[in-house]
C-alpha cells in the first residue's frame, strides 16, 4: 500500500509498580486483536474494521478505535484505590502520509433542521478539534483512557479502555498496539460491598452473568469462593435459570385474567416467578415508586436470583404508578436546553442496582458528566428489565400476555418464518440515506439461510436491488402485514406516535399480530411513555412480540455507514440485531450486553438511556415450550494463554447446525437441543488443535472443546474488509428446503418439555 512503512518501534516497557498505599498488584495481558484490520482508501483516509470495538473519542478528534476490557478484581479490592497502568507495551508503525478521520458528532432533527451537538469550548474547524490536529502530540497521548469501577452482583470490575492505535497527525503517521500488559493496582479493604456480597448459596446468576463479561475470570474467582476450574470428573454446576420478578399493581393483579395464567407459563419455561404487588415493593406513584421499585429489587435480586424484571403498569415518570425513572443525560447542557434534549425516562435505572445515579447530590440523576463516573452510574447490570405499559385497557393488556404465550409455546418447526427479517429504511438528510444499515445487516449479519426483504427510497445501484423502493408508510405497511418477519429493523425520524415513512401507530393495528415481530426503531420518541398512544406499545398491542423504541430525542452520525461498536442510534440498531440473530440471545440480554459491551461518553450516553424494551425481555426469536436446549460453551485461545477473539465456531448436529464467533474473552457458547454434535473452529491464519471434536448432550449443558490456535508462517498484511453471509437464500414464503431449515421438529422423543416448577412466589 502506497505511505505504508512496516517497522517495529520498541517502547520500553514499564513496570508494574505499587505504591505504598496500593498494596496489591493485578497483571492482565491484553487480549489477539488481529482481527481488527485497517486500511487506507487513494486519498490516504485510513478505515478500520473488525469486531468488539468501541469508539470512545469526542466528535473532532480523530476517531481512533478501542477495546473495553473488563478486569474482575478480588473480593477484597477497594475501588476507590484503582489505579491503571501498561507495561511490556509493543507497538508498530504500520502507516505514513494518512489521515485519521475526526469522530463525527450527534445529531437529531426537530423537524425543521438538523441539531448538531459539537463540543462547547473547543476550536472546530471542518470538523476537526484543531487542538489535537494542529498539535505535536500524539492521539491519544495516553492509550488507556480513564476507568471506571462498578460491580455486576457482587463481583468487583473495572472498565478499562484500551485505544488500538496512536495517531501522529502532524506526521500523519498510524501505530498499532499489538501487545501490553495491563497492571491494575488497588488497596484492600474490609467494606462491604455496594450491592451486597457473592454468596454461593444464593446468587446462582452472578457467576453466569460475569465470567463472559470479564477477561480474567479464572485467576480471580477464587477470591470469591468459587472453584474455577473444577477436578477432572467433576461437573460444573448448572446454569441457572434463574428468578424473574413481575412488578406491578394489586389492581392489575386482581382485575388481568391472564397474568396469573402468564406468570403460570413463565414457571413452566424454567423460571422462579415472583408476583410483586405494590403491597411488597411500597407503591407511590411518579420518582417516589420510581425509588421504591428500584430499593425493592437492590434488597431481593440476589437473595431471589433474579435475571429478568418485567415492569408492568403506568409507565408515566411524572405520575405513573409503575414509572420509568426520569433520567437527566444532558442536564448541563448549555445549548439546545429545551428538556426534551436533556431528560430521558428510562427502566435502565433499575438494571444498575449498585451505581450512584446522583453521585454529585443535585438531584438531577444519571447526568452524563457529573454522575457518569466512578463510584456513580455503573452500567454493569445486575439484572434485565424490559416493560409492558398499562394505560386503563385490562383487555389490551390481557391480549399482549396471551401473544407473548403463544410466541414460545409453538414447535421449532413452527418458528422458521422468524428467520426473516424486514429493513425499512429513510434518509435521515442529504448525506444520510439509511440504507448502508440495511445493508451491513444483510451482509454482515443475517445467515444465508435466513430470508430478508428490503425498502429503500432508491435502488442505489444495489445488486440485488432493494426488494421495495420507495420507502413508505404505505409500501412497509402492506410488505409487514403481507409477510412473515421474525425482525424488524428501521432508522428514520421519528415522534411520539410515528417513524417518518416507515410506520405509524395507526397502521400497526393492520399488521399480522399472530407472527409477530421483534422491532428495533431507530427513531425518535417511539417509546415516548406519557403518550399512551405512543407507537412502541401499539406496535406491542399488535405486531410486535417485543418493540425497541426511544423515550426521547435519540441521536444518529451523518453520513453513517460502519455501525459496529458504535453508540449511535443506528450503532445500537445494528449490535442488538447481531446479539439476537447471530448468537441467539433473548432480546433483554441483547440489549443489555450491547450497552455493557460499550463506554459511552457524555455525549453518547442520552441514547443509552433512551432505548428501552416494550415487551417480555427473556423472549428469544428461537424459543420454544417443548425443546429444552442446553449450553455448548468452552475457549478458544492461542498457546501462551491469551485468549483469541473473532474465531469462527460451528456446532453442527442432525437437526440443527449453529454459529457463533469467540468473543474478547476467547469464549464460545451456543444453545442447541440433546443430541450428537461435531463442534468445529476456523479463523484465517490460524491452525487449531483441535480443529473438531465430537460431544454428546443428553440432559444437561455440556462444556465444549478447548481450541488451542498458533499462528501460521505467513507475512504481515493489511486486510481490507469484508462482508458476512449472502441473505436471501431462502424464500420464506414458500416451501422450505432443508438447507433453510436451523431447527426442525420433533426429534422422536429426545427432547422433553419444560417442566412446571411449582406454585407462583407473591
Amino acid at each position: 500500500m502506497k505511505g505504508f512503512a512496516r517497522f517495529v518501534l520498541i517502547v520500553i516497557s514499564l513496570f508494574c509498580i505499587a505504591t505504598p498505599l496500593l498494596a496489591s498488584t493485578l497483571q492482565v495481558s491484553i487480549p489477539d486483536t488481529s482481527g481488527i484490520t485497517v486500511q487506507a482508501d487513494p486519498e490516504g483516509i485510513v478505515l478500520f474494521s473488525g469486531t468488539d470495538m468501541n469508539f470512545m473519542a469526542d466528535p473532532g478528534q480523530p476517531d481512533i478505535p478501542f477495546i473495553l476490557m473488563k478486569v474482575l478484581l478480588p473480593a477484597e479490592a477497594d475501588l476507590s484505590t484503582v489505579q491503571v497502568s501498561l507495561s511490556d507495551v509493543r507497538s508498530e508503525r504500520i502507516m505514513d502520509s494518512v489521515i485519521v478521520q475526526p469522530a463525527k458528532p450527534p445529531v437529531t432533527w426537530d423537524g425543521e433542521k438538523e441539531i448538531i451537538l459539537w463540543p462547547e469550548g473547543r476550536d472546530i474547524q471542518d470538523g476537526k478539534d484543531m487542538a489535537v490536529y494542529t498539535g505535536s502530540l500524539p492521539f491519544p497521548e495516553d492509550v488507556v483512557f480513564p476507568v471506571r469501577t462498578g460491580e455486576i452482583r457482587g463481583f468487583k470490575v473495572v472498565d478499562v479502555p484500551v485505544a488500538l492505535f496512536q495517531f501522529h497527525p502532524l506526521q500523519g503517521s498510524l501505530f498499532k498496539l499489538v501487545g501490553a500488559n495491563l497492571c491494575i493496582s488497588y488497596s484492600d479493604t474490609a467494606q462491604p460491598l455496594v450491592s451486597g456480597s457473592y454468596d454461593t448459596g444464593s446468587d446462582r446468576i452472578a457467576e453466569e452473568m460475569v465470567k463472559d463479561a470479564v477477561v480474567n475470570f479464572g485467576s480471580v474467582a477464587s477470591s470469591y469462593g468459587i472453584d474455577a476450574y473444577p477436578l477432572a470428573g467433576s461437573t460444573e454446576p448448572q446454569p441457572a435459570t434463574g428468578g424473574f420478578a413481575i412488578i406491578t399493581t394489586s389492581n392489575i393483579i386482581d382485575n388481568s385474567s391472564m397474568l396469573g395464567t402468564f406468570a403460570e407459563w413463565k414457571e413452566n419455561m424454567g423460571y422462579d416467578v415472583f408476583l410483586v404487588s405494590q403491597a411488597q415493593w411500597g407503591g407511590g406513584t411518579g420518582d417516589a415508586a420510581a425509588e421504591n421499585i428500584r430499593n425493592w429489587l437492590k434488597d431481593n435480586y440476589q437473595s431471589k436470583n433474579l435475571k429478568y424484571v418485567l415492569l408492568l403498569g403506568d409507565p408515566d415518570p411524572f405520575d405513573g404508578d409503575v414509572p420509568m425513572k426520569m433520567l437527566w443525560p444532558r442536564n448541563n447542557a448549555t445549548s439546545y436546553t429545551d428538556n426534551n434534549y436533556r431528560q430521558s425516562p428510562s427502566d435502565l435505572y433499575y438494571a444498575d442496582l449498585s451505581g450512584n445515579w446522583d453521585k454529585d447530590g443535585d438531584g438531577f440523576f444519571g447526568e452524563g458528566d457529573d454522575d457518569m463516573v466512578s463510584g456513580g452510574i455503573d452500567t454493569n447490570w445486575e439484572v434485565y428489565v424490559g416493560r409492558i405499559p398499562f394505560y386503563g385497557r385490562v383487555s389490551d393488556l390481557d391480549n399482549i400476555l396471551v401473544k407473548l404465550m403463544n410466541y414460545e409455546n409453538v414447535p421449532a418447526s413452527e418458528t422458521q418464518w422468524r428467520m426473516n427479517v424486514l429493513l425499512p429504511m429513510k434518509p435521515s438528510d442529504d448525506s444520510t440515506p439509511g440504507y448502508q444499515l440495511g445493508e451491513s445487516i444483510k451482509d454482515n449479519i443475517i445467515p444465508s439461510t435466513w430470508g430478508y426483504h428490503r425498502i429503500y427510497d432508491e435502488s442505489y445501484g444495489l445488486t440485488p436491488a432493494p426488494e421495495r423502493i420507495p420507502c413508505t408508510s404505505s409500501n412497509v405497511t402492506n410488505d409487514w402485514k403481507n409477510g412473515s418477519y421474525g425482525a424488524v429493523v428501521w432508522w428514520t425520524h421519528g415522534s411520539a406516535t410515528s417513524a417518518s415513512s416507515v410506520m405509524d401507530s395507526a397502521s400497526a393495528s393492520q399488521l399480522d399480530n399472530n407472527r409477530p415481530s421483534m422491532v428495533f426503531q431507530a427513531s425518535c420518541s417511539n417509546a415516548y411513555p406519557e403518550n399512551s398512544n405512543n407507537l412502541s406499545y401499539a406496535l406491542l398491542k399488535n405486531g410486535a412480540v417485543t418493540a425497541i423504541g426511544s423515550t426521547r430525542i435519540s441521536w444518529y452520525i451523518i453520513g453513517q455507514t460502519y455501525y459496529s461498536g458504535s453508540s449511535s442510534s443506528a450503532g445500537l440498531s445494528y449490535d442488538f440485531s447481531r446479539k439476537i440473530i447471530q448468537e441467539g440471545k433473548n432480546c433483554g440480554d441483547a440489549l443489555f450486553l450491547v450497552k455493557q459491551g460499550k463506554y459511552p461518553s457524555s455525549y453518547w450516553w442520552m441514547n443509552f438511556t433512551d432505548f428501552n424494551i416494550y415487551g417480555d425481555p427473556s423472549i428469544s426469536l428461537a424459543a420454544s415450550s417443548n425443546i429444552d436446549y442446553y449450553d455448548v460453551s468452552g475457549r478458544v485461545m492461542l498457546e501462551e494463554g491469551t485468549p483469541l477473539s473473532g474465531a469462527t465456531v460451528t456446532v453442527e448436529g442432525e437437526f440443527v447446525s449453529r454459529q457463533t464467533s469467540s468473543n474478547l474473552n476467547g469464549y464460545y457458547s451456543v444453545d442447541v437441543p440433546s443430541g450428537n454434535y461435531l463442534v468445529r473452529v476456523s479463523k484465517p491464519t490460524y491452525e487449531f488443535s483441535p480443529r473438531e471434536a465430537n460431544i454428546e448432550i443428553t440432559s444437561g449443558n455440556a462444556s465444549g472443546p478447548v481450541f488451542v490456535a498458533s499462528p501460521l508462517d505467513e507475512p504481515t498484511r493489511i486486510d481490507t474488509p469484508t462482508g458476512g453471509g449472502g441473505g436471501g437464500g431462502c424464500n420464506v414464503n414458500s416451501a422450505f428446503s432443508p438447507s433453510c431449515i436451523l431447527l426442525l421438529m420433533p426429534l422422536s422423543g429426545m427432547l422433553r418439555r419444560k417442566r412446571k416448577r411449582g406454585q407462583i412466589r407473591v
